[in-house]
């Protein structure tokens, strides 16, 4: 997924000349750990896709119903299509043309209620795309935009302390080097936008309690009206 790449490429970017032994070898052996992660889950894309039925993809528009009424993990799940299901959106082009309509629509409401997933999708899809990695739906559709991807970085880091998928410190990391390409007028903007929002959207879930969105289509299978 583009959150594994993202992180090893963090990983990979860092200045371990100021390592201690011991934080490098802990380095290496975590970085070892994601890159076996990332290949079990490039293999187990690999096989669902072969056996995806139709009536298995109605996951698609029922995703975008359960999203437009208000429902965070279907909007996650529309927005960051499974890899599973991208292969077959050929078969389907006017749920490509949907995509194209609706899918910021969706991750903009989302963020409005407060769903730290989206956050975290915009905020990388709006990045650099990752070296050697794939660029996913999303990112096709926003395009890399710096200005936002610091905005909604800045937005991130007020709510993550310590994340299983995304660090503090790994978020400031990411925004430093964002920073490095955006004059201090937009990224003074991009602050009060965050704190703005913070306050808006995610008074009632302040702190993030583990962003990840591995899971979020399972349950939007049916297709019922």
């Amino acid at each position: 997924m583009p959150t594994l790449h993202r992180m090893i490429d963090a990983m990979l970017a860092r200045d371990d000349r100021r390592l201690a032994p011991n934080d490098l070898a802990e380095k290496e052996k975590t970085l070892a750990s994601l890159q076996q992660q990332l290949a079990r889950e490039d293999a187990s894309r690999t096989d669902q896709c072969a056996d995806l039925a139709d009536d298995q993809l109605q996951i698609v528009p029922a995703a975008l119903r359960a999203a437009q009424l208000g429902d965070d993990a279907a909007a996650d799940c529309y927005v960051d299509l499974p890899f599973a299901v991208l292969g077959h959106l050929l078969d389907h082009p006017e749920w490509l043309v949907q995509y194209k309509s609706q899918a910021l629509d969706v991750a903009n409401a989302a963020v409005e209620r407060g769903d730290w997933t989206m956050v975290l999708l915009l905020h990388y899809a709006y990045g650099p795309a990752p070296a050697g990695g794939a660029v996913g739906l999303l990112q096709q559709l926003t395009g890399t935009d710096i200005a936002l991807a610091y905005r909604y970085g800045s937005l991130l880091r007020l709510g993550v302390v310590n994340t299983t998928d995304i660090s503090a410190v790994e978020i400031d990391e990411q925004q430093q080097v964002l920073a490095r390409d955006l004059s201090q007028a937009t990224i003074g903007a991009a602050d009060l936008w965050a704190d703005d929002a913070y306050h808006r959207y995610f008074a009632g879930n302040p702190d993030s309690p583990g962003i990840s969105h591995m899971s979020s289509c399972t349950n939007h299978g049916d297709t019922t009206p």
